[in-house]
């Protein structure tokens, strides 16, 4: 019995495959097979629809008297709605969050700016005024896809009310805590878990979103921002080198590749920030994962491409 031949692929060829792509010469039998299958679809007696066939309806099930009764007595569960007062602004001010685009964020923008006017004339407490320009920026931060956007509206609200500035610069002083513990579980262990944890991680590198762009607004300074990345980065020097922090790694690398990609106009200012980053970079995108504990090879890979990135 003839046996066919196995080639075998590392990580690092699909890799290579995906960048340079892949040169196969198919063999005459396999052209046959192709060009038999493509003549037999296209052929005008080809069936494209296919055909069910129907199934039989099953008998409806007797409803009772007290089915019925309950069925009439059913309440729909009615979703409680803030009415007046700092709940009916923060409300109307998250709809528009909720609204604002390219196009129509100047007309968002009035309006959310009117609505904090008229909060502040009604001579609100300073607490309920925090809690506002909280609820402004945790919208803002959750959105990493329109997080440069968002931020741009912030730094203009701020220009505004300069409350809004010591909510940002203090939820920036906060943000490292949350790389001290990053959780990873088997999602073939406790699914649910393996589901919180990836919105942990989706909202972590979102507000990083957001971070940088308040940097590139001037809303948080360009040092601040220099110290959290040389913080990410002697992190990820320590964990490469310790046993089962693999989940840790790859969070904090994506968290370095954010704020370099995001930031890079700003960075390049600073040549001597800028060389570092450029240099750790290089380094872990044309290394070997397996010299280290914990790097793995997806850090290589998305470093690899965040090089080629900067270098365009």
């Amino acid at each position: 019995m003839a046996t066919t031949s196995k080639k075998t692929y590392t990580i690092f060829d699909f890799y290579k495959i995906e960048r340079q792509g892949l040169d196969i010469e198919l063999d005459d039998m396999t052209i046959k097979v192709i060009n038999s299958l493509s003549q037999r679809v296209g052929a005008p007696t080809y069936q494209k629809t296919p055909i069910f066939k129907k199934r039989e309806r099953k008998p409806k099930p007797d409803i009772s008297n007290d089915d019925w009764e309950e069925m009439r007595n059913f309440k729909t569960t009615e979703l409680k709605r803030n009415e007046s007062g700092i709940e009916l602004e923060m409300d109307r001010i998250r709809n528009h969050l909720n609204q604002i685009t390219e196009k129509n964020y100047e007309l968002m923008k009035d309006y959310i700016t009117d609505i904090l006017i008229t909060v502040i004339k009604s001579n609100v407490e300073e607490k309920d005024l925090q809690k506002v320009g909280k609820s402004i920026f945790e919208i803002g931060s959750k959105n990493k896809f329109w997080s440069k956007l968002y931020a741009k509206l912030y730094k203009d609200l701020i220009d505004k009310f300069p409350i809004m500035k010591d909510i940002s610069v203090k939820n920036f002083s906060e943000f490292s805590e949350l790389f001290e513990v990053i959780r990873c579980v088997d999602s073939d262990k406790d699914y649910d878990l393996f589901c919180d944890i990836n919105k942990e991680n989706e909202k972590r590198r979102s507000l990083c979103c957001f971070f940088v762009h308040l940097m590139n607004q001037g809303v948080i300074s360009l040092e601040s921002m220099e110290r959290l990345t040389v913080l990410l980065k002697d992190k990820f020097l320590e964990y490469i080198n310790l046993d089962d922090k693999k989940n840790a790694v790859i969070e904090i690398c994506e968290n370095i590749i954010i704020i370099a990609k995001e930031g890079q106009d700003k960075f390049e200012d600073d040549d001597d920030f800028w060389e570092m980053l450029t240099t750790f970079v290089e380094k872990f995108s044309d290394c070997d994962h397996k010299n280290y504990k914990s790097l793995p090879s997806k850090c290589v890979f998305s470093l690899m491409d965040l090089l080629e990135e900067l270098e365009c």
